[in-house]
């Protein structure tokens, strides 16, 4: 699955793709990605999952686009790594 993915974005790259975030950061940093260093973060089985989960792991620093949190998430999420720096 993971491999897949990383082939997507390759392909993206190469062929420019507009809509690729990935080749959008490539294209404008002029930097290229560490593609052996990725890992999965969480699997989901559809795309409101998918987008759910890249919006709580994403931020203003994300190559993904930004998907802002309401207000009590953003709590949550901001509470919930606080707890796990301090363990």
């Amino acid at each position: 699955m993971l491999g897949s993915r990383i082939h997507e974005h390759k392909l993206a790259v190469r062929r420019g793709d507009g809509l690729s975030q990935v080749a959008a950061h490539t294209y404008e940093t002029g930097l290229e990605f560490n593609y052996a260093a990725m890992k999965i973060i969480a699997h989901a089985r559809c795309k409101t999952s998918r987008e759910l989960i890249e919006a709580w792991a994403s931020n203003e620093n994300s190559v993904n686009r930004f998907i802002d949190l309401a207000p009590a998430y953003r709590a949550l999420r901001s509470h919930l790594r606080t707890c796990a720096t301090a363990v």
